[in-house]
């Protein structure tokens, strides 16, 4: 850090970036963020509020707190490791958003299902036994 920059507390630091004092220090404590002590108090460099962001959108895209670490700790920059590893999440996203869409079309069919109960209906009772099977979960096939 060069002379002249502001070390920002806690509080300050909270509200220009929008987060409770207590995720800070849940973030601290994970190890994403790394204050300096001044006379017992947490001081955080101008660095933190980027830190943040990046914390942040990495959560946004489905990165947990241990990724987020590892990412930060592997490869602070966002380089070559950042790109391997956003792939894959984009990878399991993708897939995750395939599983849902096929659970929504499954819960569409119920509703506008004729039977007069989910257990005579042949697509219910398809998926049900597919399902015990261990077949993914596929969209409703009227």
């Amino acid at each position: 850090m060069s002379t002249g920059e502001a070390l920002l507390s806690i509080g300050e630091l909270s509200r220009r970036v929008g987060a409770a004092p207590s995720a800070l220090r849940y973030w601290e404590r994970a190890g994403l963020l790394t204050p300096s002590w001044e006379g017992g108090r947490r001081r955080y460099g101008p660095d933190a509020v980027r830190r943040v962001g990046v914390i942040r959108l990495c959560q946004d895209g489905g990165f947990g707190i241990a990724e987020i670490r590892r990412m930060l700790d592997d490869d602070p920059d966002g380089g070559p490791t950042w790109r391997v590893r956003i792939a894959a999440k984009a990878a399991e996203l993708r897939a995750e958003a395939a599983r849902l869409e096929a659970a929504a079309d499954g819960l569409e069919h119920a509703v506008r299902c004729p039977e007069p109960t989910l257990a005579v209906c042949p697509s219910f009772t398809r998926a049900v036994r597919e399902r015990a099977e261990g077949a993914a979960l596929a969209g409703a096939r009227d």
